[in-house]
């Protein structure tokens, strides 16, 4: 008797908990439809979210929401996580929904389940919102892979808003780098290096003279003898405003797109410029 007793009692165990486990299962996949379904594009009526909301149990809709974009290949100890964090692991772009903006209880947990995670904290929006938080988060995680920005645990999307903006064609930003640098097509490889150079720190800073020769740590009568230069190649494009605009935000583009990878000994950047030469 005692003996029937004891494996009753182990069966009833084991039965539940693999009942658990199934019930368990069966929330984290209604969770994870609901995250599906709030970063839908085109978005779905608000009331399918809210009865899926309902379903998954305890799961209040938020009127804000934060999206983390995660590496792929990115450790993640989910027991960390809160309880009420929306998540999706185990897709080709894992991301997670973080309710709410992100408070330093929030940072905290993030730390904790994401220590060595290639991952980028999106910015908080409207529910409604959420696709763009994720889309512009996975963008800055694939500029850090590229080598544009550092890469890091919680890189801060809101950090690098310019650099994603800037960036978001980069065939765009190439026409315009040749239609903007043309007057320079006959100069050498070596001159037309310099030359670039020299106009991006002074399109780009304002700087003078003095100023430019230190960061190019040249001496500044060569800034102003490459400034003049210029103008004689440029003309009077420097003086209009949008056209200053135009050749500023290019070069600053053409300047982060250069970091994507080290260009071989004939490969050009997007200035045109070859590189390990002269």
């Amino acid at each position: 008797m005692l003996v029937y007793l004891e494996e009753s009692v182990a069966q009833a165990r084991l039965g539940y908990q693999q009942a658990t486990g199934h019930a368990d299962l069966r929330r984290r996949e209604e969770r994870r439809r609901l995250l599906h379904l709030i970063l839908q594009r085109p978005a779905v009526v608000p009331e399918a979210i809210e009865d899926l909301a309902k379903s998954t149990g305890w799961w209040p809709l938020p009127a804000e929401a934060t999206l983390v974009a995660v590496h792929p290949e990115a450790p993640c100890t989910r027991s960390a996580l809160d309880t009420d964090i929306l998540t999706d692991l185990d897709s080709a772009e894992p991301c997670l929904l973080v309710p709410g903006p992100l408070t330093a209880d929030r940072r905290t947990m993030l730390r904790a389940a994401l220590p060595d995670a290639s991952c980028v904290l999106g910015l908080t929006l409207p529910l409604e919102r959420a696709a763009h938080s994720v889309r512009w988060a996975r963008r800055v995680l694939d500029l850090a892979e590229e080598g544009v920005i550092p890469d890091g645990s919680l890189i801060p999307c809101e950090d690098h808003l310019m650099t994603m903006w800037l960036l978001s064609d980069p065939p765009l930003v190439e026409e315009l780098t040749r239609r903007h640098l043309e007057p320079l097509r006959d100069v050498s490889d070596g001159q037309r290096k310099r030359l670039v150079e020299t106009l991006t720190e002074s399109v780009t800073t304002r700087a003078t003279a003095v100023d430019i020769g230190e960061r190019l740590k040249i001496h500044p009568q060569t800034v102003r003898y490459r400034l003049r230069q210029l103008e004689g190649y440029l003309g009077d494009s420097l003086e209009n405003a949008d056209a200053r605009f135009s050749l500023d935000a290019t070069l600053r583009a053409a300047s982060l797109y250069s970091r994507r990878a080290p260009p071989g000994p004939a490969r050009r950047t997007v200035t045109g410029i070859r590189q390990g030469r002269g």
